[in-house]
């Protein structure tokens, strides 16, 4: 699966936080970014922390959360479904 993350909240908020604005999946480059494809990545309490976009044809749509879990404890990842967002 294709994935970037395009807007870290973390790095906007804190100073001392390192941006993951462009981190990805290998092949992050042919990501699309669409309005279809955008996904959230946030924490237990509901913070956003992460933006981005997949590639509408993947295999695991947990790839972006197994990443930001390990980086900044991430739980949930939504991703935009009929022009709302949905936890899956």
């Amino acid at each position: 699966m294709a994935w970037i993350i395009t807007r870290d909240l973390l790095s906007e908020r804190y100073d001392d936080w390192n941006s993951a604005k462009g981190v990805g999946s290998e092949d992050k480059d042919k990501t699309q970014k669409t309005e279809e494809n955008k996904f959230i990545l946030k924490d237990d309490d509901g913070n956003s922390y992460y933006h981005g976009y997949c590639d509408s044809e993947f295999t695991s749509v947990f790839d972006p959360l197994d990443w930001a879990m390990g980086v900044a404890g991430c739980t949930s990842i939504s991703y935009k479904i009929d022009g709302k967002f949905q936890m899956i």
